[in-house]
């Protein structure tokens, strides 16, 4: 009358395994780890029959085990036992991996930062938006995050809940990751400060070209998504020799490529009418200067 159930945490950490609220049943809980191949190869690490009236107040015959340190990569296999009673019941199990708090800062001096404000989401948040703080007023925002110890984890810094921002790699090293081109942190098990990044780039805002930033930020697209036609509109305080634009798929195919003449005021469109539906990006390319923006065509 036994169930088995395995469970091999990504990060070390703790479980705590709870019968308490769920049951109305006699149940006893073992935890092992080995080879399970046979019950010889098993080797209980952890037990639990009757928590008791203080710990389980709704099931004193029910079963509760706490804070168990569980190691990363380590299969744990878990057996309960209800032969006492014919009812049904549930139990959950709580994983907590031990964690090191990770402040992330982003230099938005060369933003117009949104109303609502200024964000990072990754996968220690499973990538839901955590606020980030300039409580000095320099631009320099900040999160203080707790982020798994030992671990690699991406991530992306926001401009307004839903600003993802475009990583410009072709300043500096290149520091994305990955197929939506994330950021990257490696922890250890100690505290950190990540180095000042300007918003959109891998490198801090004073090794941005000026002319590229004029260039950043002269750029508009709509709508977007789209459908048939992408208006871009660009305005500059002074006329570009040329514009070449791109558009390239997620294989980095280009299946859109224009010529645009010297100018300081643009106002084009494009017909991606005929693309597949999907997520695409825009490339505005003018000597050495780059600037790109995420499409999604639907």
């Amino acid at each position: 009358n036994s169930q088995w159930y395995a469970f091999t945490p990504e990060f070390d950490g703790a479980i705590t395994i709870n019968s308490c609220e769920f049951s109305g049943s006699d149940n006893h809980v073992f935890i092992y780890t080995g080879d399970c191949a046979t019950f010889s190869g098993l080797t209980l690490v952890a037990a639990n029959d009757n928590a008791g009236e203080e710990v389980c107040p709704l099931n004193e015959l029910a079963s509760f085990i706490g804070d168990f340190a569980v190691t990363a990569g380590t299969t744990y296999y878990i057996e309960w036992i209800d032969r006492w009673s014919e009812d049904a019941f549930s139990w959950e199990l709580s994983y907590d991996p031990i964690s090191v708090d990770i402040t992330f800062l982003v230099d938005m001096s060369l933003e117009d930062v949104a109303a609502d404000g200024v964000f990072i989401a990754g996968e220690f948040s499973d990538f839901q938006n955590i606020a980030m703080a300039d409580e000095d007023s320099d631009g320099i925002y900040t999160a203080v995050v707790a982020v798994p110890q030992n671990a690699m984890q991406r991530y992306k810094f926001k401009n307004g809940a839903d600003g993802w921002e475009g990583i410009d790699t072709s300043i500096g090293d290149n520091c994305t990751v990955g197929d939506f081109g994330d950021r990257q942190i490696t922890t250890t098990d100690m505290n950190a400060v990540t180095d000042l990044v300007c918003f959109g780039y891998c490198v801090t805002c004073n090794l941005v070209d000026v002319s590229e930033v004029e260039l950043q930020q002269g750029v508009s697209i709509f709508p977007n998504p789209t459908k048939d036609q992408l208006q871009v509109q660009i305005e500059l305080p002074e006329a570009l020799a040329q514009l070449e634009v791109r558009l390239v798929n997620t294989l980095g195919a280009v299946v859109l490529r224009q010529q645009w003449g010297g100018q300081s005021v643009y106002q084009q469109s494009l017909d991606v009418s005929q693309l597949p539906a999907g997520t695409y990006t825009l490339q505005l390319l003018s000597g050495d200067l780059q600037v790109t923006r995420r499409v999604i065509v639907q």
